[in-house]
């Protein structure tokens, strides 16, 4: 059995001249943790399409070896001694790649560009594409961002269903520790269009707001033990959880959210919430994968 302690935090990196986002977080978190900080560079030969006519794996890889190097050598400036950089290269498809080596790490850290909505359709996305296959959990930091130490930070999680939130709450309080932060836990509910109205009407949204928030209570009174140093305040409301999500992003120093069981081994495993959050949140967001084989994971306390 491999012991997760020792692996290392994984950032990917497609341009070496525009990660500093995911490395600063990715630095923080290897250091919290005690681990090296691992820069992978993956690149995929593809032996269709015009712009590919004039390059064979030869130059191929002497292109993606210098990407790498220039990524390591632009870590370790710009972090000096705070952490080990190492760096790995791997040919294959992008996404299955990063997947692959997730398996070996502790955390994979990936970057978000800021692409239109028609960029993201035809080249699809790299972060939502790791976030829902990953072994291990993923963080995404938007391009741009930058951490700051200020007063009273805060961390918020969004938990859909309160009898099955140990597990995110768990991690999501962990988090809230180690950056001395309130965890926000948030559970909003939703049904569209004309129904969503009829429907609150008649079970009261007030009844409604009181019982959940009774049972993440209980969930959260039930990890006190290890946690109870951590303050933690409960906000249910009606209205799209993506959007209260996002919306908390811009008060948060990180945004953490649950995976879907993967009930079924093809396809998505995200969600629309999920997918929505890690396109659009102001701050990094980690996302967790509340099943079997994931609980390994844990922050070392």
């Amino acid at each position: 059995m491999t012991d997760r302690s020792a692996l290392p935090v994984l950032v990917a990196v497609d341009d070496p001249e525009n990660f500093d986002a995911a490395l600063h977080f990715a630095a923080r978190e290897a250091t919290t943790r005690g681990s090296a900080l691992e820069i992978l560079h993956a690149y995929h030969v593809s032996l269709t399409g015009p712009e590919n006519a004039l390059l064979d794996f030869g130059t191929a890889e002497k292109l993606a070896d210098e990407t790498l190097r220039l990524a390591v050598e632009h870590a370790t400036n710009v972090l000096g001694n705070q952490v080990e950089v190492t760096g790995t290269l791997i040919r294959g498809p992008v996404v299955q790649s990063i997947v692959d080596v997730s398996a070996e790490s502790r955390l994979v850290v990936l970057q978000r560009r800021d692409l239109s909505r028609l960029d993201r359709i035809v080249t699809r996305s790299t972060s939502s594409g790791v976030a829902a296959h990953a072994h291990t959990p993923v963080a995404v930091v938007p391009e741009g961002w930058a951490p700051v130490d200020g007063p009273d930070p805060v961390v918020t999680v969004g938990v859909d269903v309160p009898a099955r939130g140990h597990d995110i709450l768990r991690q999501a309080l962990a988090e809230a520790r180690s950056r001395r932060a309130t965890l926000r836990v948030v559970h909003t509910w939703w049904s569209p269009g004309y129904f969503d109205d009829i429907e609150m009407d008649r079970v009261g949204s007030a009844g409604w707001a009181t019982e959940v928030a009774q049972e993440l209570q209980s969930v959260v009174d039930e990890l006190h033990a290890d946690f109870g140093d951590v303050p933690v305040t409960i906000e249910t409301q009606h209205g799209r959880p993506a959007d209260s999500l996002v919306e908390a992003s811009r008060t948060s120093v990180l945004v953490v959210i649950g995976r879907h069981d993967p009930l079924v081994p093809m396809g998505s495993h995200l969600g629309p919430v999920a997918r929505t959050v890690l396109r659009a949140a102001e701050c990094p967001v980690l996302l967790v994968a509340p099943s079997d084989k994931h609980r390994g994971w844990r922050r070392a306390e």
